[in-house]
């Protein structure tokens, strides 16, 4: 599946072969004449909001018993820490 910026240059790729602009084929394609700008803007969006979500993860990491299986530690497998690590998960 693509990605939002993907679809964005399909789109304006295939308006530059066909001689329109990407607005006047998402108008065409929708009925929408502002589709494209719009699709634009959620696109701005959503990267400026997976940077403030990568930056928060990178403040705030994970423990390591959650990092990759999120039941069990990592460094203790015995079934006491398994069972107080879900106790205390809840």
């Amino acid at each position: 599946m693509q990605n939002v910026h993907q679809q964005i240059s399909i789109i304006k790729a295939y308006a530059e072969r066909v001689g329109e602009t990407p607005e006047n084929v998402c108008r065409k394609a929708t009925g929408n004449g502002r589709f494209f700008a719009r699709l634009e803007r959620k696109a701005e969006q959503i990267l400026e909001d997976w940077n403030r979500l990568q930056d928060y993860m990178d403040q705030h990491p994970a423990p390591f018993e959650l990092v990759g299986n999120n039941s069990c530690p990592t460094d203790d497998t015995s079934a006491d820490a398994n069972q107080e690590n879900e106790v205390s998960n809840v």
